[in-house]
């Protein structure tokens, strides 16, 4: 059964046999690091207590990885994000400025500042990574042409500071690996890497040996699910996601070929 705990451990397992070295994007951005890697990412959207189950499912195998928390998160369950913080893993901040000021680049340079002082009050944070915000026409990552987060000690944002073809980014937006009809703003570069249909496919490409030497994974832990109500509930509400993108999607293209 695919998008389960058991079927993300097989995955990561999977790569480990492979010989790459599991880390934190921080640490990637760091340097020196030999041979094959994977940059392990989470983006926490919703469904907290999945990070954490995750977190602890990570740790027990001696695994770090980065957990990028919207500012709810902050500022309602700060606990979890600390409990996620001692398990050994990096904390990064999922921002959303640009979309939440609907486009007012002053006022999300303001509110960007004051959000991160919230952030650090609960950890240290020394990266982030924008949240696609897929119902906004604002991309978060434009904030960046009014302002430098290198300015506040952030050491690295993966869509800013990863070269197109430097690594194999592989998302699981959508519910799906790098299936582009749901996808909106998830991918690094103008060109999206290949598609898999299943996480038992892309185990066996790994498996195979065909993928290259550096890959970045990005995981929603709230789309992993053991088999049940939640594993189902999450299938049914990911499917009217993705009918909802695909809608906005056809709506913006044809917007564009008639302006």
């Amino acid at each position: 059964m695919d998008f389960t705990p058991a079927c993300y451990l097989q995955l990561l397992q999977a790569f480990r046999a492979r010989r790459y070295t599991l880390l934190p994007f921080g640490d990637y951005m760091e340097g020196n690091q030999p041979g094959p890697l994977v940059v392990l990412r989470h983006d926490v959207d919703r469904h907290l207590e999945a990070a954490l189950n995750m977190a602890e499912a990570e740790a027990r195998e001696g695994l770090r990885a980065t957990y990028n928390f919207r500012i709810p998160a902050f500022r309602r369950h700060a606990d979890l994000v600390r409990a996620v913080h001692v398990l050994g893993h990096e904390v990064g901040y999922h921002y959303e400025e640009l979309s939440a000021c609907r486009g007012r680049a002053s006022e999300a340079c303001r509110r960007f500042a004051l959000n991160l002082d919230l952030v650090r009050s609960v950890v240290p944070v020394r990266t982030l990574a924008m949240h696609g915000s897929p119902l906004s026409r604002h991309d978060n990552r434009h904030l960046w042409q009014h302002m430098d987060y290198r300015d506040f000690g952030l050491i690295g944002e993966p869509y800013m500071d990863i070269r197109p073809g430097e690594l194999l980014y592989l998302t699981d937006t959508g519910r799906r690996w790098n299936d582009q009809r749901f996808n909106l703003r998830d991918h690094l570069g103008p060109v999206p890497g290949p598609a898999w249909s299943s996480t038992p496919d892309l185990i066996a490409s790994i498996r195979a040996g065909q993928l290259p030497q550096q890959v970045m994974l990005n995981v929603h832990p709230g789309r992993w699910n053991p088999p049940g109500w939640k594993w189902m509930r999450e299938w049914a509400g990911q499917w009217a996601r993705n009918l909802g993108k695909l809608i906005l999607k056809t709506t913006l293209t044809h917007a564009r070929q008639h302006t």
